[in-house]
C-alpha cells in the first residue's frame, strides 16, 4: 500500500479533494518491490515525495518527459499523449480482466463509477477485433506474389464473397 497525503500536478502541491483520497492505494508486488529498490538508492527517506527533484520538491514528470524522454520516444516512433494513458491502461486492464468496474473505480480513487466507465475504461469488443483479424487472414490468403502481373494482382484482390 501507498499512502497518498498530497497530490502533485505540473509543480503545484495541493490536499486530496476528500477524506476518501487520503487512503492507501493497492500496489501490485512488482510495483512496491521496485518502488522499495527505489526509495532505498534515494536514501530511505521516510516522507516526502517519492520522485524528488535536487531541491526535494516533486519531480515536474511534465518536465521529464521534455527533457529525458521525448527524443528517445520519437526516435523509436512512439507516440505520446501523457502520463494520464497509464491510468486509463490500468482501468482498460483490469477491465479486460474480469474485474469488476466498482473494483477498478475505488482503486483509480474516483467518486463515481460512471467517471471510471466513461473516462478510463477503453474496451474493444471481442467480435470486432475477431472481424479485424479473419479480414486480416483473408488478405493474406489472397495475397498475390510479386512476380504476378497487375490483372493477376487485381484478381487476387477481388475479395471471396
Amino acid at each position: 500500500m501507498i499512502h497518498v497525503r498530497r497530490p502533485v500536478w505540473r509543480g503545484y502541491i495541493g490536499e486530496p479533494k476528500t477524506e476518501k483520497l487520503k487512503a492507501p492505494v493497492p500496489l501490485i508486488p512488482q510495483l512496491a518491490e521496485r518502488l522499495e529498490m527505489f526509495r532505498a538508492m534515494s536514501g530511505n527517506p521516510a516522507n516526502g515525495p517519492i520522485f524528488q527533484n535536487s531541491r526535494g520538491k516533486p519531480l515536474d514528470l511534465h518536465g521529464l518527459y521534455w527533457r529525458e524522454m521525448k527524443t528517445v520516444l520519437s526516435k523509436r516512433g512512439i507516440g505520446w499523449v501523457g502520463w494520464h494513458g497509464f491510468r486509463r491502461g490500468l482501468a482498460s486492464n483490469l477491465n479486460r480482466l474480469g474485474v469488476d468496474d466498482s473494483i477498478i473505480q475505488s482503486i483509480l480513487r474516483h467518486s463515481t463509477v460512471a467517471v471510471t466507465q466513461n473516462c478510463y475504461i477503453k474496451t474493444v469488443r471481442n467480435d470486432a477485433v475477431k472481424a479485424m483479424r479473419r479480414y486480416s487472414e483473408e488478405l493474406e490468403r489472397v495475397k498475390c506474389s510479386p512476380l504476378c502481373s497487375p490483372d493477376d494482382n487485381r484478381k487476387a484482390q477481388t475479395p471471396v464473397q
